[in-house]
């Protein structure tokens, strides 16, 4: 069998005070019809103080890659908050739309 792509991702500055290294990659997972998608993810590698260049902030990134681009990677699933067993353990599936965020906070703090 072929060995999938190999990733780097890709490395950027955003802000001015502190600026950041910014590093972005994506992943697999699988939905809900066990369909394969690709996310986008991002995310803050350092300061430009603690990475000065950019070569720096592509070897914290290939940190962070190293488990996707490992020959034993296989996607993982992504569960919906109707699938969860929290929402209908604590009777929450359900509930009314504007009230679900308050409904968890509540049942979280009471468990």
């Amino acid at each position: 069998m072929a060995r999938r792509r190999y990733q780097t991702g890709w490395v950027f500055l955003r802000g001015t005070n502190p600026p950041k290294w910014i590093g972005r990659y994506r992943e697999d997972t699988v939905g809900q019809e066990g369909i394969v998608r690709r996310v986008k993810h991002s995310v803050v590698l350092g300061t430009k103080a603690e990475l000065p260049t950019k070569p720096l902030a592509q070897r914290r990134l290939e940190l962070i890659l190293a488990r996707i681009n490992a020959p034993e990677y296989r996607p993982g699933r992504v569960a919906t908050v109707a699938e969860s067993d929290f929402t209908r353990t604590r009777g929450l599936y359900g509930s009314k739309k504007n009230c679900f965020r308050s409904g968890t906070r509540r049942s979280v703090a009471e468990g």
